[in-house]
């Protein structure tokens, strides 16, 4: 009912391109994982008949991890209401064979909900944004080709292998507490959260 609320009270504003359940509840969920897909299916009936002015919904998941699964509730035939696959991918500085790997899962959209590095690079100790930059650069110029070129689903269906994607991140995540923040035991070699940003105040270096 909550969620119904909130589309009710939402739906019609023109900067609202789509509705994003979860994130990455995939990960380290305590319970019955099918749970949660099935409760975002339901969620995704309950916006669809709010209005005719209809605005499809995401899940949004870590990886490919589960998808196409039904003993996980990730199927395509369990997910009639989901419309895209919000998928956060950090596989380093290509996507390897996500576009390749996706269609054998799901015939559904698929939209890059997080990818990127940092602008720390650990390798020199000090924020590095020239490496940011050509290692986003080339992560996007694959996703653009994506958007771009067709493939056939499993279920022989032709779908393009991406519809976007989204920046992680625009800011720094200081905020963060200290069990988040990647240290170079557990990091590879330009991974540091909170130096997360592409954007800074100019003059402001940390």
């Amino acid at each position: 009912p909550r969620f119904k609320s909130y589309v009710e009270k939402f739906h019609d504003k023109p900067a609202l391109l789509f509705w994003a359940i979860g994130n990455e509840n995939n990960y380290g969920y305590s319970k019955n994982i099918a749970d949660f897909y099935k409760l975002a299916n339901d969620m995704a009936a309950q916006a669809r008949s709010v209005t005719d002015d209809y605005r499809p919904v995401a899940i949004v998941n870590g990886d490919v991890n589960n998808i196409g699964q039904s003993d996980k509730g990730a199927s395509d035939d369990k997910l009639s209401y989901i419309d895209i696959w919000g998928m956060n991918v950090y596989r380093g500085e290509t996507f390897t064979d996500l576009f390749e790997q996706f269609p054998l899962l799901s015939n559904k959209a698929l939209w890059i909900s997080e990818y990127g590095t940092d602008a720390w690079d650990n390798r020199i100790g000090k924020v590095n944004e020239d490496m940011q930059a050509e290692f986003v650069g080339g992560l996007w110029d694959e996703v653009e080709t994506a958007t771009q070129t067709k493939s056939t689903t499993y279920d022989g269906k032709s779908n393009y292998g991406s519809i976007g994607a989204s920046l992680m991140e625009y800011s720094d995540e200081w905020w963060k507490p200290y069990e988040f923040i990647c240290a170079p035991d557990n990091c590879n070699d330009t991974q540091e959260s909170e130096h997360g940003r592409i954007i800074r105040e100019p003059g402001i270096e940390r």
